[in-house]
């Protein structure tokens, strides 16, 4: 009996998934609560692509979250000790 290799399929899902919420993670800087799951969404998707099958167009996503998780990291830092100084 010969053994059959089930081929994955080709998709390009996960990538452009990736670059979708890596480009609404950026604009999203000011509101941190939104920005940020956005940005980590799509480096989750860019790993989920390089898994499936490896593209090359995922790494635009994978580095606007990068630069979104940081962005929105410090932009949520920064309101947490705007709103500490003003209640205090």
């Amino acid at each position: 009996m010969i053994k059959q290799e089930i081929e994955k399929p080709k998709t390009v899902a996960w990538a452009v998934w990736s670059i979708i919420c890596g480009i609404a993670g950026l604009p999203t800087i000011m509101m941190p609560y939104f920005g940020l799951p956005l940005s980590i969404m799509a480096i989750v998707f860019h790993i989920q692509q390089q898994k499936n099958y490896p593209l090359s167009i995922s790494y635009a996503g994978l580095i606007m979250g990068i630069i979104g998780v940081v962005l929105n990291t410090i932009t949520g830092i920064m309101l947490a000790g705007i709103l500490l100084l003003a209640f205090m």
